[in-house]
């Protein structure tokens, strides 16, 4: 049976794509807000981790979501075989440049933007995802693009996104100069069991439904399950649905829970 219309569901619930003002503002997140508010405005390096699925997407989109535009410049781009002249090339993809040279050219045209950029009023904000996946050679020349030539005017706000790794390869040597730029950095934990039964509960509500749908004890196993990550809590609690409505049960049950947990491939 189809588990939307089973439990009267008005949406999909737990989505990964949440409208800006439905996404549970949880202590952490709003702590990460203020932080990229700082950085943002005084034109530093922000650097935020955490594990796969805890939210770090969700915490980059919703504080610059929350920054007052036009006054900034959103350049966004996801890490990928890490060279510098493919992050120069996604950066002038996200400048929306088409040019093909090499490195100093490409780092020039973007340079030349960044100027342009500033000489409206406007701050640039470049948001790197993935950032742990860059090469030591990327950090080593990120830190020229926060500065014109002889210059101590900081041309850009920059915000790291990644998994632990990132922070090692920030205190490689090589790494120093653009390191010595962070003026916000931030570790997004797992939640502990009220923050996820708060989760759970939030996205119920968003989908229409009543929050108690899940019981205490399927709240809990979801939970221990999932370890407090978002993103199996999302993948766990929908198995979960599936599972209470083809037994035709309208409650979900930790049996349920469990049972979908079993499907998954979770962290030990």
């Amino acid at each position: 049976m189809e588990y939307l219309t089973f439990f009267g569901f008005a949406k999909k619930p737990f989505d990964h794509d949440v409208k800006h003002d439905d996404v549970l503002a949880t202590e952490q997140i709003s702590q990460w807000r203020s932080r990229c508010s700082f950085v943002a405005t005084h034109k530093l390096v922000g650097v935020l981790t955490g594990d796969v699925g805890a939210g770090k997407s969700t915490a980059v989109r919703w504080a610059i979501e929350s920054l007052p535009f036009p006054e900034y410049r959103i350049i966004f781009m996801t890490a990928g075989s890490g060279s510098i002249l493919e992050t120069y090339r996604k950066i002038l993809l996200s400048l929306g440049i088409q040019i093909n040279g090499n490195r100093a050219k490409m780092h020039h045209a973007i340079i030349s933007s960044l100027k342009d950029i500033n000489a409206q009023k406007v701050t640039p904000l470049l948001v790197i995802d993935e950032a742990s996946l860059l090469s030591l050679e990327a950090f080593k020349e990120l830190h020229t693009l926060a500065q014109s030539d002889c210059d101590a005017k900081a041309l850009l706000s920059l915000i790291l996104v990644g998994q632990d790794d990132l922070i090692d390869k920030l205190t490689y040597p090589t790494s120093r100069p653009l390191a010595s730029r962070v003026g916000a950095r931030m570790h997004l934990e797992p939640g502990n069991e009220k923050e996820s039964a708060n989760y759970i509960g939030h996205h119920l509500r968003l989908a229409g439904v009543r929050p108690d749908l899940f019981e205490e004890t399927a709240v809990t196993a979801t939970h221990q399950a999932s370890g407090g990550t978002f993103r199996l809590i999302n993948n766990i609690a929908r198995g979960a649905l599936i599972t209470a409505a083809a037994q035709k049960r309208q409650v979900v049950t930790a049996d349920d829970v469990r049972t979908a947990a079993t499907e998954l491939f979770l962290h030990q």
